[in-house]
């Protein structure tokens, strides 16, 4: 009976993933989801006893969330953040007491809890950055720093040799962590943090906006004090 549990949920395991890499093989990125080895390296990286949460984004079928629930982590803990609609409901599924969260990445500060914003020690992820443009890696950091506590650390597993990030144009330090070769294909995890030395000037359109009024409101007003 449990073997045929098991077998049921590997095989629906592999038809949903299929479906979402037919559907868009560059946002999937990988051809099998990723492996146990991989998921066991990952976790050693995690530094489970600080305060804080874990947020897990591009989870796919769950193959590492179910690799940071083995290592005795707190669900309450755990948030989990995937783009396809199907993917979502699979993790709803077979992850019942997990907090499953459909949204985009890029939009991270929008689509969590008011309490995990700026309160998270770990962002794992899983989202294949070599085939994003460099505009949407920066939005993807930007909404990463802004969920992470301030010493915070964002892991990213690959499917190149060389860092999916320019970590100089992004404020970052990073560092490669090591290669997993048990994993189709082989992967090479890095982690990153904000470099202290190098924080990069950002200004929205908004804040700029308000700046330039109100320094315009500051000259029209001295202006008209002459009158």
């Amino acid at each position: 009976m449990v073997k045929q549990t098991f077998r049921r949920h590997k095989r629906s395991e592999k038809l949903i993933f299929l479906k979402a890499l037919m559907k868009s093989p560059l946002r999937t990125g990988a051809i099998i989801p990723s492996s146990v080895a991989l998921g066991g390296f990952i976790c050693r990286h995690v530094p489970l006893r600080e305060p804080g949460f874990v947020v897990e984004v591009g989870a796919g079928t769950g193959r590492l969330t179910k690799s940071l629930l083995s290592t005795g982590i707190n669900r309450e803990q755990l948030f989990v953040v995937e783009y396809e609609k199907d993917l979502c409901r699979f993790l709803r599924q077979t992850l019942p007491g997990v907090n499953v969260i459909h949204g985009n990445a890029l939009n991270l500060g929008d689509i969590l809890p008011p309490e995990v914003i700026g309160q998270a020690h770990t962002i794992i992820s899983g989202i294949p950055l070599m085939n994003f443009s460099d505009k949407e890696k920066g939005r993807l950091v930007q909404a990463c720093m802004g969920v992470l506590k301030p010493t915070g650390q964002l892991l990213q597993f690959t499917y190149g040799l060389l860092s999916p990030l320019n970590s100089a144009r992004c404020g970052l330090t990073k560092e490669r962590l090591g290669a997993v070769f048990n994993n189709m294909p082989p992967a090479v995890v890095w982690r990153y943090r904000r470099d202290e030395a190098c924080i990069p000037i950002i200004v929205s359109a908004r804040t700029f906006e308000e700046h330039f009024t109100a320094a315009f409101d500051k000259i029209r007003k001295k202006m008209l004090n002459k009158f």
